[in-house]
């Protein structure tokens, strides 16, 4: 559940999240892999969350369908989103859209 990939001279990770928090996702991908990150990218909380750590923008996906039972069960709700993240030569996020599903 961990991927990762360039796009143009930026270093990114995927994971899915289930075995990371957003405060600590950083440094145990950093430490794990021994690679600086531009952009970790993660899904599992299903809520739109972004964040910057030492340089390394964290950015958490919605979930497409929303609101499942689990996390309603939790009290935990979303409206269904996915973001669009344009990257350019100067930034890995020049732009962050959050597109939200209706």
């Amino acid at each position: 559940d961990i991927i990762t990939f360039k796009i143009g001279q930026y270093n990114v990770v995927g994971v899915h999240g289930d075995q990371d928090k957003p405060l600590t996702v950083v440094d145990n991908m950093t430490l794990m892999t021994h690679q600086h990150y531009d952009l970790v990218l993660s899904s599992h909380r299903h809520h739109f969350e972004c964040d910057e750590k030492n340089e390394t923008l964290v950015i958490s996906n919605g979930s497409l369908m929303g609101t499942d039972s689990f996390a309603e069960h939790l009290r935990l709700t979303s409206r269904p989103s996915q973001n669009l993240i344009i990257v350019s030569e100067k930034s890995v996020c020049d732009a962050l859209y959050r597109i939200v599903v209706d």
